[in-house]
């Protein structure tokens, strides 16, 4: 008799354990992107590192895919470049100053046609803080008046983001 209240009370204390072991293990799966929200947002361009294919970057619904085809970054609006681009069947070094350029004229392009083609008026109230000048320098901050903003990206992105305010 006393054999199976042992085995009862064992089973008792396997069930929580397994419940809370299987909880933790899920909860603990990497995100498939990370997320940044604030009034303010950098994402330094200079130290662009290991950028490659599929990477993306998505200000609130406006997603950005990273592509090492030089013709889809330079022809399609929400396409920019990885670190190194092919052209003329040679991988080139990407210049993050340029990529820099590029992200935040394709943003506010992108945001432009937006809020011109509301009815309810702008849908996006991001400003574009250009901290780039000729001499390379590389990081850029979004900034909002009112309220908070969304940046995300894909897990491994290769240029830092963070949240300044």
């Amino acid at each position: 008799m006393e054999m199976n209240v042992i085995n009862q009370s064992g089973r008792r204390y396997w069930v929580p354990v397994l419940l809370v072991g299987l909880l933790v293990i899920t909860g603990c799966e990497p995100a498939e992107y990370r997320s940044y929200t604030g009034k303010a947002i950098q994402i330094d361009f200079g130290a662009m590192e290991g950028v490659t294919e599929d990477q993306w970057i998505e200000v609130e619904d406006i997603r950005f895919t990273h592509t090492q085809d030089m013709y889809q970054f330079a022809n399609e609006t929400l396409f920019l470049p990885t670190s190194q681009v092919e052209y003329e069947n040679t991988l080139t070094p990407m210049n993050p100053h340029e990529v820099a350029l590029h992200f935040a004229s394709r943003l506010q392009e992108t945001m432009n046609i937006a809020n011109s083609e509301s009815e309810e008026g702008p849908v996006y109230q991001i400003k574009v803080v250009q901290d780039l000048n000729l001499y390379g320098a590389s990081l850029l901050t979004l900034r909002v008046e009112e309220g908070e903003f969304t940046i995300r990206t894909s897990r491994e992105y290769g240029i830092p983001v963070q949240v300044v305010e």
